[in-house]
């Protein structure tokens, strides 16, 4: 059986000082590393767009009031129609009708009456609507209608003799028409409310319309215009017949123009009484309506679309939240408080993969007024 080495003395213990100094110096540099270690995280707020509403007179004989702006108001009444088609109804017989020309070759003037019959060679009669008189060697046209409706009074163009005269002179005054007779059906349409409420939607854009084509043609900028409906008129009653449903309206056209350095002044003031920083606030895009408007003043709204960022002291932000978390993870957290848009994060040293274990070794910078 071997016999067991024997370890000198001097030898051990030199190891265990070794290991030992090995071991302060680790604790030591961790230490010094984790005294050293910093965080600074740069925290850029989130912007919410906001609607501010507020309402303000524009008057001719302005008042010291902060709610009044100097300006003129002009109104005038004008008058639009619209129509809606009916495409729908029946078709019944009518009396197809057209031009007829009569040529008299005899030598002396003809009298015709109203009603004078004139024949067809297919044997359509037709009739004449008025009382002519043909000049010897001339001719005169007259509107003529079926004697009987439907589609058989359709006949192109054609010749006609005129029975109600002497045989003898018939082929000297006779009639020609140069276009076919139409007209034998016809579609008969009847107006219902539902053919109204369609003219007066097609009545409400045309007014929204020429609205937008007046602003188009306004001559200043600092002008805004209402068109109100004052009445309405129903051209085509419920029940009757008629190929279109047609509403005519009065409109009031209001012109309101304003002093824009004192609108700029007002809603600025606005906005400064709404928010407690105007450095958070971006600029706004102003809308105008015209509520009301008398002779001499009018109410106007404005609605002001601003983007809004949060206040430093409004993010709820704890950096014992954050001591020892990974970057990811302290990214995560700090995106998920309200407010907060993006986040950056630098450590140092850099190699350091977790931010400090001190809270007060975190460094945390929000940037105003972006």
């Amino acid at each position: 059986m071997p016999r067991p080495r024997h370890v000198p003395p001097s030898r051990l213990y030199r190891s265990i000082a070794v290991g030992f100094s090995a071991l302060v110096a680790l604790l030591a540099a961790t230490t010094l590393v984790l005294a050293l270690s910093r965080a600074e995280i740069v925290i850029t707020p989130a912007r919410e767009e906001k609607e501010l509403k507020s309402s303000f007179m524009v008057s001719a004989t302005p008042e010291d009031t902060p709610d009044t702006i100097a300006g003129s108001i002009t109104a005038e009444t004008m008058t639009l129609a619209a129509a809606s088609p009916i495409t729908e109804g029946k078709l019944i017989e009518d009396r197809a009708h057209g031009v007829m020309t009569v040529i008299n070759h005899y030598h002396r003037n003809q009298p015709l009456v109203t009603t004078t019959r004139f024949l067809s060679p297919d044997g359509v009669l037709f009739r004449s609507t008025r009382t002519i008189t043909v000049p010897a060697g001339g001719r005169v046209d007259v509107e003529v209608r079926a004697d009987q409706p439907g589609e058989k009074g359709e006949i192109g163009p054609s010749r006609f003799t005129i029975p109600g005269l002497w045989a003898g002179i018939q082929d000297k005054i006779y009639g020609e028409s140069k276009a076919a007779m139409t007209g034998g059906e016809r579609r008969v349409t009847t107006i219902t409310a539902a053919d109204l409420e369609k003219a007066r939607a097609a009545l409400a854009a045309l007014q929204a319309t020429t609205l937008h084509e007046l602003n188009e043609k306004k001559e200043q900028p600092h002008m805004i215009l209402s068109l109100e409906k004052l009445s309405e008129s129903i051209l085509t009653p419920a029940g009757s017949e008629a190929d279109a449903a047609r509403i005519e309206g009065a409109f009031t056209l209001t012109t309101v123009t304003y002093d824009p350095d004192a609108l700029s002044a007002y809603l600025a003031q606005q906005v400064a009484l709404r928010f407690d920083g105007t450095d958070r606030i971006a600029p706004a895009s102003v809308s105008l309506a015209i509520e009301r408007a008398a002779k001499s003043s009018a109410l106007l709204t404005a609605i002001q679309k601003v983007s809004a960022a949060a206040r430093a002291e409004d993010l709820a932000l704890d950096p014992r939240l954050l001591k020892g978390k990974k970057t990811a993870e302290a990214s995560r957290i700090l995106e998920a408080v309200p407010g907060i848009g993006k986040v950056a994060i630098a450590i140092q040293p850099a190699f350091l993969k977790r931010l400090p274990r001190l809270p007060d070794h975190i460094k945390i910078t929000i940037i105003s007024g972006q």
